[in-house]
């Protein structure tokens, strides 16, 4: 081969996977397919979906199944945001994920995205088998928000905190508005996180949540009047909002009573104990590294703890008694190193402020593990009609231990 030639092939060669196009990768069960640049992360993208899918059926309590000329596609892009595309051509429903492989991974928006497109084939696949006439589906937002949202503990956990630390509970939002919003702005943490505890709340309802997708499946409007009567069996939209009212009143009794404690409140105080300097280049010391750094900067540090006093003093105003507590503990510490005080004194103060925060974290983390057992009965009602719930279960059980639980609680804290 000559040399021209030879460079040639070698261009050739270079340029292959581009001249070859996208690679086209199929998910186990035939329900996706991801068009992307190789198939390694082809692949990872078809076990999330599958993954996803898995969870879906296990909390909705029905199966997906593949529904012919009509998977879900997943496309990789090089730029661009997440978007979802759901249209007609041909008579089939074309659902398409558009993703980018570059920039921050936006993965709320990712899940939501897929969810929805879950739900358009479960539209579509209902429709067909009761002789409905074609469309393309619409998802009420708040819905595929919500079951996004509540797929698994750690979403479900962080939805009372989101509402918990952006201060929704006190505003008590009524059911009625959470089902009219269709456009949640991106950075409202606060509206996905309500519609996640509104999905919990219809699914803790036997079979209500099975009513909904029928009235999405049939295209009709789900109105706060149709969820109150139809949906939720209350007598009216009044009555429903008391409904949903004392749902709220009981996952906040457990995690946001006591002036409202919580882990994402601890997080908070957590995050405020460590000691800033102002030294030619700012340094951030670790409570258990105080001690020592006050050889290296004497005179930044007793000023530090003088500021971090006085922190610790306006962080907690208005909160739990117990979160009070606790920084008053580590205010002794502060006042102590402020003070110069002998390094054994620091030492035994810093020792009970710390055994009293893993004592305040073990007890908020029972308490929400108590919510978490709550959520679990009422999504096992679900699992028990498609034969998974065990065999002499009794759900109604657990609101009484949950209720000893914080009664017990509030004995501690003498709290009537």
């Amino acid at each position: 081969m000559k040399g021209g030639g030879l460079v040639l092939f070698l261009l050739l060669l270079c340029l292959s996977p581009v001249l070859a196009g996208p690679v086209i990768t199929t998910s186990a069960s035939g329900r996706y397919r991801v068009v992307g640049p190789d198939t390694l992360e082809n692949t990872d993208y078809t076990r999330w979906a599958e993954d996803m899918t898995l969870q879906v059926e296990r909390f909705l309590g029905l199966p997906i199944p593949l529904m012919r000329g009509s998977v879900v596609e997943i496309v990789l892009e090089n730029s661009g945001p997440v978007s979802v595309s759901c249209s007609r051509s041909e008579g089939k429903l074309q659902r398409v994920l558009f993703l980018s492989r570059t920039g921050p991974v936006e993965y709320d928006r990712i899940q939501e995205g897929l969810i929805r497109l879950v739900l358009a084939g479960i539209v579509e696949r209902r429709r067909r088998e009761e002789g409905l006439p074609d469309v393309i589906p619409a998802i009420p937002r708040w819905l595929s928000v919500g079951l996004a949202l509540n797929l698994d503990k750690e979403q479900v956990a962080r939805n009372r905190k989101i509402v918990a630390a952006t201060g929704m509970e006190l505003g008590a939002t009524r059911a009625s508005t959470v089902v009219g919003w269709e456009q949640l702005p991106e950075g409202w943490h606060g509206r996905q996180a309500l519609c996640g505890i509104l999905v919990a709340w219809i699914n803790s309802v036997p079979e209500a949540l099975d009513r909904v997708l029928e009235r999405v499946v049939r295209q009709e409007l789900v109105s706060p009047q149709w969820l109150a009567v139809t949906g939720i069996h209350a007598d009216s939209v009044e009555r429903m909002e008391d409904l949903w009212a004392e749902f709220r009143n009981l996952q906040g009794r457990a995690i946001q009573e006591f002036g409202g404690l919580s882990m994402a409140l601890i997080d908070q105080v957590k995050a405020e104990l460590p000691l800033e300097l102002k030294t030619p280049e700012p340094v951030c010391i670790q409570p258990r590294d105080i001690i020592a750094a006050r050889k290296k900067w004497p005179g930044a540090v007793a000023n530090g703890a003088v500021v971090k006093m006085e922190r610790l003093q306006v962080v907690t105003i208005g909160k739990a008694p117990e979160l009070g507590a606790l920084t008053a503990l580590y205010g002794r510490f502060y006042e102590g190193v402020a003070a110069g005080a002998w390094a054994p004194i620091l030492t035994w103060r810093l020792s009970r402020a710390e055994a009293a925060l893993k004592r305040l974290e073990s007890l908020t983390r029972a308490r929400e593990a108590y919510l978490d057992e709550m959520e679990q009965g009422s999504t096992g009602k679900r699992q028990g009609q498609a034969g998974v719930l065990e065999e002499g279960s009794v759900p109604e059980l657990e609101k009484s231990r949950i209720e000893s639980y914080i009664d017990e609680t509030e004995k501690r804290y003498h709290k009537p």
